[in-house]
């Protein structure tokens, strides 16, 4: 497919995990611009023919160059750990500058925001209860609850500015080469990175 007739999309948190692993997945079917604290490093994370910006997010200007021509939004950029400071980390990296890029997607005209929360949202449930949709949300940690807040913002900026947005709760998203030996909470959560790929495609 032509390079201009891909859809464009912006991937924060692109050299990350979770990131990195979608890029080399799908990097033929769109037109990618990966947006990250760190620059795309072909020799760890293999060959990339996109764009690559090393940029904050904490900072809206960054934000605005990171949306600007693009037409989908996937925000995977955020401290991922349950044990993760409030104020030194979480208030920055997963609610300043989530906000920052739902803003900088809604005056850049992007047409679609997909947003990555967690299963940690709903982990004070106990272990016995299955988890639905329509279930409030019960964080368990702080880190779940930044997820939260990105939650109710793609709710707010799908409601009220016009963006539509995806929220996708994410499990334990591992790489196994035995799944077998995954710890019990790991298989009850488990999340495999080719399937994935495929619902963010």
């Amino acid at each position: 497919m032509n390079r201009e007739l891909k859809p464009k999309i912006v991937i924060t948190g692109g050299c990350g995990k979770i990131g990195s692993h979608f890029v080399r997945f799908a990097s033929d079917r769109y037109s990618m611009r990966v947006v990250d604290k760190v620059a795309w490093d072909s020799r760890k994370l293999g060959p990339f023919s996109g764009e690559s910006l090393v940029l904050d997010l904490q900072d809206p200007a960054a934000c605005r160059q990171a949306c600007e021509g693009m037409d989908m939004v996937v925000h995977l950029a955020a401290d991922p750990s349950p044990e993760a400071d409030f104020m030194s980390s979480l208030l920055g990296n997963n609610i300043i500058a989530t906000y920052n890029m739902f803003r900088a997607a809604q005056e850049s005209g992007c047409r679609r925001f997909l947003y990555a929360s967690s299963i940690h949202t709903v982990a004070a449930y106990p272990a016995d209860v299955q988890i639905r949709t329509d279930m409030p949300v019960r964080p368990a940690n702080l880190y779940g609850v930044s997820k939260c807040f990105g939650e109710a913002l793609t709710a707010y900026f799908a409601f009220r500015e016009g963006l539509p947005g995806i929220v996708l709760r994410i499990g334990a998203y591992v790489f196994p080469e035995h799944p077998e030996h995954l710890a019990p909470s790991e298989q009850d959560a488990f999340l495999s990175p080719a399937d994935f790929n495929e619902l963010l495609t």
